[in-house]
């Protein structure tokens, strides 16, 4: 599974320098998408798309899932 966007940040655990990611308070409203990635993933990674896509910079974010 892969999702690109315009934003050139690659966030954690995507930029593999960061730590572990921190929990998200149980009142919060969002922030559990890249918890998950890293918690159920086998692999995950991301790396910068430069200018050449659609004419516009950006990133590319994928991960891998084992088979249920």
């Amino acid at each position: 599974m892969s999702v690109w966007d315009a934003n050139p940040d690659i966030p954690p655990p995507f930029d593999k320098r960061s730590g572990p990611l921190r929990p998200v308070p149980v009142d919060a409203d969002g922030g559990r998408g890249l918890f998950l990635v890293s918690h159920y993933a086998v692999a995950w990674g991301g790396y910068p798309l430069g200018d050449d896509l659609f004419g516009m910079g950006g990133k590319s974010l994928w991960c891998e899932l084992a088979a249920a």
